[in-house]
Formats: structure tokens, sequence, C-alpha cells
């Protein structure tokens, strides 16, 4: 009969500390994030909690925040709380790397709730979209081959590359397919544009991965009337061993 009371008394105790620790959770960060770029995860509460705590992939509580003090305690260098408050807590990752690339945990409680979030790194394409120029000599035909015009990529699989000449414009895996270009007789310098896209290359400014020139085109000789002219000397000139010269007709 004595073990009735302290049966109730854990009971209430644990009712207690479920109540305390009454609270809904929710984190939300971004899908994919760039290296070296900042982030922000976000925690919503409800309900009663004594703490909060981030954790990173690896496990790594880096951020930790009191509700009673108002506190909250840095435990890993690049991070801080940009926001804190009953119901939201923001954290703010100073400059996103391969090790926050993963499952993030949003914690709180003595006893806790946690509830994750899956944020991806974009790798550093700085050094693809370097390699990018333009070669205008494939442009003297009305079709051409991608890999001939947007040149210094190889066939690197980590982008695809969107080539615009005038107002054709197309977008190739891999530098493959061939672009046919009305380009008109008439148009002797053509707009063209090279663009690496695809996962990752939204990291990049926009000068950092689209490469743009103006290309000449070669004149084209005029079209046969199907009628030869045949040469007359009247009012010629003629240009012999780079000396020009004049003839007057016979």
């Amino acid at each position: 009969m004595r073990l009735f009371p302290s049966l109730t008394h854990a009971l209430l105790i644990a009712f207690v500390i479920q109540v305390e620790d009454a609270s809904e959770t929710s984190t939300s960060c971004p899908n994919a994030a760039c290296i070296g770029q900042p982030v922000n995860i976000t925690c919503d509460i409800t309900g009663e909690y004594e703490s909060i705590g981030w954790s990173r992939p690896d496990n790594l509580e880096v951020v930790t925040c009191l509700r009673n003090s108002g506190k909250c305690y840095i435990n890993a260098p690049n991070y801080e709380t940009v926001l804190v408050s009953d119901k939201i807590h923001i954290l703010h990752i100073k400059e996103f790397s391969t090790n926050d690339s993963g499952t993030w945990n949003c914690r709180d409680g003595t006893n806790p709730l946690k509830k994750s979030c899956h944020v991806t790194a974009h790798e550093d394409l700085g050094d693809v979209a370097s390699r990018l120029h333009i070669n205008c000599v494939p442009l003297r035909n009305g079709t051409f081959h991608v890999l001939d015009v947007c040149m210094g990529l190889s066939d690197d699989p980590r982008v695809n590359v969107t080539l615009k000449v005038s107002s054709v414009e197309g977008t190739y895996d891999g530098l493959t397919g061939d672009v046919e270009a009305p380009l008109h007789d008439e148009a002797h310098e053509v707009n063209t544009t090279c663009s690496v896209v695809g996962p990752g290359t939204n990291c990049l400014d926009v000068s950092q991965r689209q490469r743009t020139a103006v290309c000449s085109r070669p004149s084209r000789p005029m079209h046969s009337t199907g009628h030869e002219d045949k040469p007359t000397l009247s009012g010629a000139v003629v240009i012999v061993g780079g000396v020009m010269l004049a003839v007057r007709g016979l």
C-alpha cells in the first residue's frame, strides 16, 4: 500500500513535466543554399517550453536559447540568433558551408521534441563559369553545334547551357545539339549569349554565369541574276600590281 502514493506522485510529476513542455515546434529552412552565403533557419513555437536549440547535421547543437533568462549561448562560431521571441526563433548562419548541408533539428524543452528541415549545399561553380567563352566563327553558317559556340566547358555534367543567337534560344544538356538560326543576309552583326544554368549556377552573379558577344558575319556575295554582264573598259578602273589605273574605252 505504500507504493500507491509514490506511484501517484510519480505520475503527477510526469504530468506536470508534460504540461510544462507541452509545446509544438516547426522548423523551416531553404531547400538549397549557396556555399559562403548567409542562411536563416526558423523555429516556430506554440505552447510552453524551457529552451530552444538548433543542431546541425553532425548533431552539434550550435546555439541554445533559454526562455526564462532570454539568453542564447553560441556553441560554435559562424552562428547567431537574429530574432528571439516567445513564438519564433531565427538562427542565422553567417556563411553556409558543407558542414551545414543536410538535416537541421530544432528541439524544445527538457524532454525535447525535434522538428527538422533539410537544406542542400550548392557547390561553388565559379571555376566552371570562368571558362565559358564565345566562338563567333561558327556563326558564318545558319546551323552550328552548341559546343562550337559556347566553348570552354567541355562536357561538364554539372551545368547546362543556354545559347541565344539573335532571337533563337535553347537550353542544352551537356552542350549537345545543333542550333538552326535564321541569320538573314542583311544581319552582318549578331548578338550572341552563352549562359550556364542548372543547380548551383544561381549562386553566381549574372556577370559570372553569362557571356555576351557581338559576332560579325562576313558579307555574302550578291545573288546571281542568271545573266553575265560582259566586262567593259569604258570608264573602268583596273588595279595592276597594287597600282590603280584609269582606262579609257576604245
